[in-house]
């Protein structure tokens, strides 16, 4: 796992099509993993292409042995331009897929319906949600708002389109 970086927000791997065996990519978050086997892919394809992937950087990533040939791949990290950063108050710099907002429509109308309970918190009360991606921490927090990614986004999002304004703190056992 790359360390975080307040800028970067993705890492790009590009494998150029040299013939080679094994030296898969693994990628692991939570208990998804996901393998991005350049080999298979480029030994179909046209000899002039090349194959990528993008993920999070914060995403667990590891490489498996080349047991024949040489792979040959360039990494970039993705970096938002300083004047250009998105905010995470705004609603994403990407359009959204369409599972993405069927699932933002699913966790609203299930915490509209939550709320609704009268025996949902019914003297009041915190609710709190862990973040599930890698953010840097410095001396305060204000700065990881506009750092958000993925799902951590979609309910910060959710809960200001519902009408709160949702607070970070720092938990630590």
């Amino acid at each position: 796992m790359d360390l975080p970086d307040d800028w970067m927000f993705r890492s790009l791997v590009i494998a150029f099509p040299t013939p080679h065996e094994g030296g898969a990519l693994l990628l692991q978050h939570r208990s998804q993993e996901w393998r991005f086997d350049s080999a298979t892919v480029l030994s179909v394809a046209e000899p002039s292409l090349i194959a990528y992937t993008v993920f999070f950087h914060d995403i667990e990533h590891e490489v498996l042995p080349v047991t024949s040939g040489h792979r040959v791949t360039l990494t970039y990290n993705l970096y938002f331009d300083e004047d250009e950063r998105p905010s995470a108050k705004d609603l994403v710099s990407e359009p959204p897929s369409a599972l993405q907002e069927e699932n933002e429509w699913m966790f609203r109308s299930a915490f509209k319906a939550l709320l609704n309970n009268p025996a949902f918190l019914p003297d009041g009360g915190t609710l709190g949600f862990g973040l599930r991606h890698v953010y840097q921490v410095e001396d305060k927090l204000e700065h990881i708002y506009s750092l958000l990614k993925g799902s951590d986004a979609a309910v910060y999002q959710n809960l200001r389109a519902l009408g709160f304004e949702p607070l970070l703190y720092l938990y630590y056992e």
